[in-house]
């Protein structure tokens, strides 16, 4: 695998779990999956593309030197499409959505996710920094 693949799958990841820690309580497991792959295959890609490569409308116009851009914003406007779309949270009092185990998953995923970025860019420095 290149380089530039393994940074843009963990922009990817990034991006989903940016949108899945916003949206959880509005979708069930079904509609989370087509948002990922909707995400995954369509809207970053799409974006990467118009930022990152040389005839991309963008690629001139911005400076994308970590790929914060093309990450934050793409899952940042998915979530804001999304919130427009649904309800306010149907949560009862009594019924709680936290769940450690869930939340020690996703850390693991983003380190996960994290360290293949360093590596992917040959940085120790940005893996130290990312794991503290």
């Amino acid at each position: 695998l290149t380089r530039d693949y393994m940074i843009s799958v963990s922009y990817i990841v990034f991006g989903i779990m940016s949108i899945h820690g916003a949206v959880y309580a509005h979708f069930n497991a079904k509609a989370l999956l087509i948002v990922s792959i909707t995400y995954a295959s369509w809207t970053y890609p799409l974006a990467a593309h118009w930022v990152w490569t040389p005839d991309g409308w963008l690629s001139d116009k911005i400076t994308d030197h970590s790929g914060g851009v093309t990450a934050h914003i793409t899952s940042g406007v998915t979530v804001m499409a999304l919130a427009m779309l649904t309800n306010p949270r149907q949560i009862e009092k009594t019924q709680s959505k936290f769940s450690l185990k869930m939340v020690c998953v996703g850390k693991v995923l983003l380190w996960a996710a994290l360290c293949a970025h360093c590596m992917a860019q040959n940085s120790l420095k940005a893996a130290v920094n990312s794991g503290l």
